[in-house]
């Protein structure tokens, strides 16, 4: 049949397809509060399954119910109603289990066996269902299984019998699959009763256990003798006799209100467990850009340090003035003291208002952070908060923040580059190789594009975006994003195209700087150099400009470099004329020098001149006559022209320029 073949090829094909990807994180059904608009995951969630036992029975059980429907309905209509009522029946367990995962086919075969059922009720015409068939007993023993709560309850009778596999996976604050996902401890993602035990420890309570102290638990009920022990349940009875527990059933006795803190204890894991997972989820998805989620986890407020121990994010605080105590705390001996991922307390002191955990973890660019946290809000849990601030960490090895706490990707790709810019490879033929490894098609020409975002606002789809614009690979480095350009001829990129992203950067509040071309990409450190000191020259000598090309500034950083290593002084090198330009502003208020400086500037262009200093062309001739009668400066000669450039460059680096004392240079 139509619909069989269609169902079971998608199944083998998504079970197969797991064995390359992480189909149970990317296709599983979700909890309301946990899905997070992805309602794809209705029928995605009918598509993956646990493993073979778990496929071939609902596969089985498919075959039965459509052996029996076949010729009975339109294969067409009973396509399309297996796909809305499976969906419609994820959708509705999402409800109910808001914070649940589920996989497997099971809805769809319960929701054909439902049509059974109706048709045999609306449609006297077609024959009745025979339980003395093969069909009929598949159909009974799969429904009937299923709902058993000695079998739907037990993993192992279910991934052997029972088709309805979701019954496994509605607890309603962890879930296995998540839990499978973090790299937890735990085969199920339970609390673990050695934890449960020593919680309870902690809070004084008088009480006698007996069970096993290996294994996990996934809830908490009062034994009253009239239901039978479940596995993976804690029990709360009067005595630890009657009635007698079976061997190996983990049960409690104790005070009259033990129940009501065991499930505190519990709720509270699970509710951290379920808060832990979904941060995963954000920044896996690189949507986050707040690390809140761990102070929500923590019920406490949190810094990240980054290793020079400046703040790099934080939550729980309203602003910086309110932790400056960190400058206290002597992360040098928490280094010494505790290693990798392990917890150093910090107790309260006259610098240092709040007890605090202190854990250090190294990022994926190398870089030690520090994550601290403050107890403010709540009291530690001394047995639990380390478990759960270990696994934090643990997560935020795989990713890096910026300053503005986006979380930003990193490829082995974008490390291989960053590594580059740092310093030239000293084996440029092996890095080429690692780069092509990786991914990297190599072009003819380069350029670095470096935007600062230190007094700009970022955000989490900014790298998305100017790839997207410049097609080009970007990534982020310490305060700046880092695009690689690809071009054919050095006249491709100059400070008078802009690329197309003066928007992107006036909105942002970002200034950029671009490099040179350069031909083999071990080079890019060199570009990178070159990108920062346009940014340097236009923070300190263009006013409201956002892009500068290193191009433009060579002159500006020749000039530096030679004065600062050479024996003349800056103002010896100044062509003559200057300092008469100078005088006579001051003495009778013109404007001499400033038109001198945009005419060189712009090119000698009197179409850009006049439209700088919106005057009228004839107005910017009669000024260059004037500068010659009056100064002797000819600005149509090319040589002196070039002086006339170089003298600028020179007194922009002079301190005193825009002073008044300017003349104690001549």
């Amino acid at each position: 049949m139509y619909t069989r073949n269609v169902w079971i090829i998608m199944w083998g094909t998504i079970y197969l397809a797991s064995f390359k990807a992480d189909c149970f994180h990317l296709l599983s059904n979700k909890g309301t509060n946990i899905i997070e608009n992805q309602y794809y995951r209705f029928f995605t969630g009918l598509l993956v399954h646990v493993n073979c036992f778990h496929l071939i029975i609902n596969a089985a059980a498919l075959y039965w119910v459509l052996y029996f429907l076949d010729g009975k309905i339109n294969e067409i209509k009973l396509m399309i109603f297996s796909l809305v009522t499976g969906s419609l029946t994820n959708m509705i367990f999402s409800m109910l289990y808001p914070n649940s995962q589920s996989i497997g086919g099971s809805p769809v075969v319960f929701s054909l066996i439902a049509l059974i059922a109706v048709l045999q009720v609306v449609r006297k015409d077609l024959p009745g269902f025979n339980l003395n068939t093969a069909y009929g007993q598949w159909i009974a023993g799969y429904a009937i299984l299923s709902n058993i709560p000695v079998f739907s309850k037990n993993s192992s009778f279910n991934r052997i019998f029972c088709g309805f596999y979701i019954r496994d996976y509605r607890n309603e604050n962890k879930s296995y699959l998540a839990a499978q996902r973090l790299g937890y401890e735990q085969e199920r993602g339970f609390m673990d009763i050695r934890i449960l035990l020593e919680v309870l420890d902690t809070r004084q309570n008088q009480y006698k256990y007996t069970g096993p102290m290996e294994g996990q638990v996934y809830g908490v009920q009062v034994q009253n003798g009239s239901y039978s022990y479940l596995e993976g349940m804690l029990y709360v009875q009067p005595s630890l006799t009657h009635p007698r527990p079976p061997k190996n059933t983990c049960v409690i006795a104790g005070e009259t209100d033990l129940y009501e803190v065991l499930q505190k204890i519990l709720l509270n894991y699970n509710r951290k467990e379920s808060l832990l997972i979904k941060m995963q989820d954000k920044l896996t998805a690189f949507r986050s850009s707040e690390t809140d989620m761990i102070s929500g986890v923590m019920d406490n407020p949190c810094i990240l340090l980054r290793e020079d121990y400046k703040p790099l994010v934080w939550n729980g605080f309203d602003g910086e003035d309110e932790f400056l105590w960190i400058t206290s705390i002597d992360f040098k001996a928490v280094s010494k003291k505790g290693q990798h991922l392990n917890i150093c307390y910090q107790e309260r002191s006259d610098e240092i208002p709040y007890p605090l955990m202190i854990v250090h973890y190294t990022n994926p660019r190398g870089k030690k952070r520090y994550c601290v946290l403050a107890e403010r809000n709540t009291r530690f849990d001394r047995v639990t908060d380390p478990i759960f601030l270990k696994k934090i960490c643990n997560i935020l090895q795989g990713y890096t923040f910026t300053n503005n706490g986006i979380v930003q990707p990193i490829s082995r790709l974008d490390e291989l580059l960053e590594g580059m810019i740092r310093r030239i490879p000293a084996q440029p033929e092996l890095m080429l190789n690692e780069l092509l490894k990786a991914g990297w098609v190599e072009k003819e020409k380069y350029y670095v594009l470096l935007i600062d975002v230190s007094l700009g606002k970022t955000k989490v789809n900014d790298v998305e975006e100017l790839s997207k614009r410049l097609n080009a690979r970007v990534f982020s480095h310490e305060n700046y994003y880092v695009c690689l350009l690809t071009g054919t001829c050095a006249e491709e990129y100059d400070s008078r195209t802009h690329l197309g992203i003066e928007d992107f950067l006036v909105e942002r509040n970002f200034y950029a700087g671009l490099s040179y071309g350069f031909f083999n990409i071990v080079n890019i450190s060199i570009g990178y150099k070159q990108s920062v000191e346009a940014i340097r020259v236009l923070f300190n000598t263009l006013n409201g400009v956002h892009y500068y090309a290193f191009a433009d500034s060579i002159v500006t950083y020749l000039v530096k470099t030679s004065v600062n290593c050479g024996e003349f002084t800056m103002e010896s090198l100044c062509h003559p004329s200057v300092y008469k330009i100078f005088e006579y502003d001051k003495k009778y208020g013109s404007d001499y020098m400033n038109f001198l400086r945009i005419y060189i500037y712009s090119g000698g262009s009197v179409e850009r001149t006049a439209e700088a200093l919106f005057m009228h062309k004839n107005t910017v001739y009669q000024k260059i006559e004037k500068l010659k009668e009056f100064f002797h400066v000819d600005v149509n000669d090319l040589y002196a022209y070039v002086k006339l450039y170089v003298s600028l460059v020179i007194l922009e680096q002079m301190p005193i320029y825009d002073s008044n004392d300017f003349l104690k240079w001549m």
